[in-house]
Formats: structure tokens, C-alpha cells, sequence
């Protein structure tokens, strides 16, 4: 090329890493073969894979923040890996969002006093019946339905250990219950509120705010001295606010200096394919 402009290219750039500006000089080349050509454009689709998860990351933030007072919600997790493709005899790293997670953080417990409110101490999960399926949660807010199944404020009933619904005699009295989730009613056990062990779920499978499809078998915890029932309490969110708003802005200035680059590289592109072409 005749011309001694000095394009900016976009270097590796990856979810939470430092953008890099990289000046390039353009050599003598054809135009449809200019190296220099294909390493901007190939820096524009780095660019672009970096602000597709970014996006992904900025809802993720998003719905966390937005249910930071939701009862037994769990935080969703994003997490990103690198996928290497190969431009010209280089190796480039694109941006790839892994599957997400939900934490297994527990939430703080709140006392309530309400006799049909249930909390899980440990790592466990209620499970309920849901017209998708069986689903587990961690919010204990439960009612007696018309039915007399005791239910969740969406209507789905509560399983016990063997996964059958809960039922509540509404005439028998108030309901109590020990740490292991058996239910008495005037001294009479009358059932049993079921806890679960799950595989580690996944946030694509949720089921609105507080319900979650499993993606494996549930199975009752029996026995287990690591998990206990609490009634009268319900499980907070277990998203710290100050941390995801910070994230958040954070997350949002990355994504607005991304876009401005991919800008400049594209405007440095258009530049050199007009100069390219007319030597």
C-alpha cells in the first residue's frame, strides 16, 4: 500500500480481561488478500463474541438484582471459556459462555411465626408438582389448597419423602412440625414434608423465580443430620445486592468500551479498503 495509515486493531479480547489496542502498520498487499485486512476483520468477530456474553452476563446481573427480596431464589452464575478458532496461520480466542449455574449459597432465614411458612437448613430442596413436572425450591411459603394438599403460593402441592402430596385436615388443629419435616396435627403425626437432594441445577431450567426443573433424579433425604426443617421461618434470597449492582456497573462500562472500539475498528476497516482500492 502507498499509504502510511496505521489502522487500530482490536487484540484478544475476552470476558473480564483489559481490552488491548494493538497499532498496526499496512504493508504493500492486495486487498482481497491484505493480512492486516483479515486480522481486522477477524478483531470486529472477537469483539463481537465478547459482547454477546457480556449482553448474556448483563441480564444474568440484571435478574439477580431484580430478585434480590424474592424468597428462596437462588443467584444465577455465568461463567465463560475460551474457544480458539484459526484466522490465517494465527490462532484466535473468541468468547464462550459455559453453561450456567445457581448457587448453592443458602440464603438467611427469617422468623415468621406463620405455622405453614418452612425452611431448609442445609443443602436440600423441597420438591412440588408442577404442570411442567416434577420442580425443586427453596421457597417454603406454603397454604392449604382447596384441595386440603398443603401447596405453594403458586398452587403446586408439596411432596412428602415418597412423593406423594401432603395432605392438611383443616379441622384437626394447627399444624406442627419437628427438624426432620414430620407434620403432627393434636399430637398425630399426619405426615411428612419432603427434603431432596438434587443434581446441581441448571438456570436454564428454572421454572419462573423460585421453582427449578431438576435435571437428574431427586432423591429423599433420609436421615441426614446435615439437613433439617425449620418452621416458622422462611429462607431469604441469597443475592448480595452491593455486590451484583457493582458488578453490574461495572459490567456495563466493559460492554459500552467494547462496542466504542468495535466502532473505531470498523470505521479504521472502511478506511483501509477504500485506501487499498484506490492505489
Amino acid at each position: 500500500c502507498r499509504t502510511q495509515l496505521i489502522p487500530t486493531i482490536i487484540g484478544r479480547i475476552a470476558f473480564g480481561e483489559r481490552v488491548v489496542e494493538r497499532p498496526y502498520r499496512c504493508l504493500p498487499c492486495d486487498p482481497d488478500e491484505c493480512e492486516n485486512k483479515q486480522m481486522m476483520e477477524t478483531g470486529i468477530y472477537v469483539s463481537l463474541s465478547s459482547q454477546l456474553a457480556t449482553e448474556r452476563r448483563l441480564a444474568t446481573l440484571a435478574d439477580n438484582v431484580a430478585n434480590v427480596n424474592t424468597a428462596g431464589f437462588r443467584e444465577t452464575q455465568v461463567r465463560f471459556g475460551e474457544l480458539l478458532g484459526k484466522s490465517s496461520s494465527a490462532n484466535v480466542s473468541f468468547v464462550e459462555p459455559t453453561e450456567g449455574s445457581i448457587s448453592s449459597t443458602q440464603g438467611a432465614l427469617t422468623q415468621t411465626g406463620n405455622g405453614l411458612d418452612f425452611a431448609i437448613s442445609g443443602d436440600g430442596w423441597f420438591l412440588v408438582d408442577t404442570p411442567s413436572g416434577p420442580a425443586i425450591t427453596r421457597d417454603g411459603r406454603f397454604t392449604i389448597n382447596a384441595e386440603g394438599m398443603l401447596a405453594t403460593l403458586d398452587g403446586y402441592p408439596v411432596m412428602d419423602q415418597g412423593e406423594s402430596p401432603v395432605q392438611i385436615n383443616r379441622a384437626a388443629g394447627e399444624v406442627n412440625s419437628d427438624k426432620s419435616g414430620i407434620l403432627y396435627q393434636n399430637g398425630s403425626i399426619i405426615g411428612s414434608i419432603g427434603v431432596f437432594e438434587a443434581p446441581a441445577p441448571d438456570e436454564t431450567r428454572r421454572l419462573g423465580s423460585l421453582a427449578i426443573l431438576p435435571k437428574g433424579e431427586v432423591v429423599a433425604a433420609v436421615g441426614r443430620a446435615s439437613f433439617g426443617v425449620q418452621q416458622g421461618f422462611v429462607e431469604q434470597s441469597n443475592v448480595n445486592a452491593i455486590k451484583q449492582i457493582t458488578t453490574l456497573i461495572s459490567v456495563q462500562r466493559n460492554f459500552e468500551q467494547t462496542n466504542s472500539l468495535m466502532q473505531q475498528s470498523e470505521q479504521s476497516l472502511s478506511e483501509l479498503v477504500r485506501l487499498l482500492g484506490g492505489k
